[in-house]
């Protein structure tokens, strides 16, 4: 889980770097939320056309044929940050953000996915250590 976790943040901010202008600022906040995580992604990139973040979000959800794909390899981001957050359990959404650039807002719960049990996985019980008798 902890290398989906990465891999899906190492692709965010790989997005975010690389369509920021040099120099400028990538901002990254973290919360726990009441049944998760919630992390937020934001660059100073382009602006981006509303219809645009229509699409992409789509795209984060929906596999095209591999034809496009094969196309395409250099947009394959999105769908392999789709696919790794189906995988946890978590969403993710991207809009514009204040900045004039694009917030990726990602979400996972505690209870869907590959987390399983109540709070996080560091606050959870321990079992009992085996005893020699």
């Amino acid at each position: 889980m902890i290398s989906q976790v990465s891999h899906l943040l190492a692709e965010l901010l790989d997005n975010a770097t690389r369509f920021s202008p040099p120099r400028s600022r990538v901002v990254i906040r973290t919360e726990l939320v009441s049944d998760g995580l919630s992390v937020e992604i934001e660059d100073r990139g382009p602006k981006v056309a509303a219809a645009t973040y229509e699409e992409m979000n789509g795209r984060l959800y929906s596999a095209p044929p591999y034809a496009v794909l094969a196309e395409n390899a250099h947009r394959l981001g999105l769908f392999v940050v789709g696919h790794l957050a189906d995988g946890l359990g978590a969403t993710i959404t991207l809009r514009r953000s204040v900045y004039g650039g694009t917030s990726a807002a990602c979400s996972a719960s505690w209870r869907t996915g590959g987390w399983s049990g109540t709070g996080p996985p560091w606050r959870r019980p321990r079992p009992p250590m085996p005893t020699c008798s």
